[in-house]
C-alpha cells in the first residue's frame, strides 16, 4: 500500500507533466530555415541548425 507521501509524489509529478505539457515556446516561431545563419533545416520545429547557433542567437538577443 503506498504511502500518503508516496501518493503525494505521484500526483506532484503528474501535474508538473501537465504544466510542461501547456507550456508555450519562448521566442520566434519555427520557419524552416535557421535563425540565425539562414540555412535550410529539414526538421519540423526546429528553429536553429545547431546548439552553436542557438546560442550565438540568444545571446545576440538577450541583450
Amino acid at each position: 500500500m503506498a504511502s500518503v507521501d508516496d501518493r503525494a509524489a505521484e500526483v506532484e509529478t503528474l501535474f508538473r507533466a501537465l504544466d510542461l505539457s501547456r507550456r508555450k515556446p519562448e521566442g520566434p516561431a519555427a520557419s524552416g530555415v535557421c535563425l540565425c545563419c539562414g540555412e535550410r533545416i529539414r526538421e519540423a520545429g526546429r528553429r536553429w541548425c545547431d546548439a552553436e547557433c542557438r546560442d550565438d542567437w540568444q545571446a545576440e538577443h538577450a541583450a
